[in-house]
Order: structure tokens, then C-alpha cells, then sequence
């Protein structure tokens, strides 16, 4: 990858932070931030699967067709991917601490 390519990506990616709390999921990206609730609907030892209980969750499902159910996929102890509606991107997500 050209370290012009790379410079493009790193402005990208890398930049949203998500806190869950029981109910509540904040997401925080560039400052922008946004609460949602949500409810478990099922859980495995690999996954779960999280429903999107806010009216936009509710208007993108009726009004774009987008579902509001997401599958969270763990990798281990420390990070999970999801599959992001729109356009089909698979996006993965690792812990961080204050010190990272």
C-alpha cells in the first residue's frame, strides 16, 4: 500500500469508540456522539444478537429497508466484528484501556 493510500485509510478507519451498558450502547465518532437502546434477543458462546429498539432504528427498517437486528461475532476476550448494513463491510471492533 502507497503511504498515500494508507494516510487516506488511517483517516478513516480507527476513529469510533462504542460503550455498552445494560440497555444502552454509545457510539462516539469524531466527537459526534449517539445513545441507543437496544435489547438481546439471543447469545451463544460465539455471538450475539442485538436489537435496534430506537425510533431510527425503527423509520431505517421501514423507510430504507435496513434491518434492526445487528450479530456481534466475538474473536476473543478483547474483540468482535459486525456486518454493517449499508454496503456490505464486515467491521471489527478490539477493547481499549487508558493506556492503549
Amino acid at each position: 500500500m502507497t503511504e498515500d493510500r494508507l494516510g487516506v485509510w488511517s483517516e478513516l478507519l480507527g476513529k469510533m469508540s462504542i460503550t455498552f451498558s445494560e440497555g444502552m450502547v454509545e457510539t462516539d465518532l469524531n466527537g459526534e456522539k449517539l445513545i441507543t437502546p437496544y435489547s438481546v434477543l439471543a447469545c451463544d458462546r460465539t455471538s450475539v444478537v442485538l436489537r435496534d429498539d430506537s425510533e431510527e432504528g425503527a423509520w431505517a427498517a421501514e423507510v430504507l429497508g435496513l434491518s434492526t437486528f445487528s450479530k456481534i461475532h466475538f474473536d476473543g476476550d478483547d474483540s468482535y466484528w459486525v456486518f454493517s448494513e449499508p454496503g456490505a463491510i464486515k467491521e471489527y471492533f478490539r477493547r481499549v484501556t487508558d493506556t492503549d
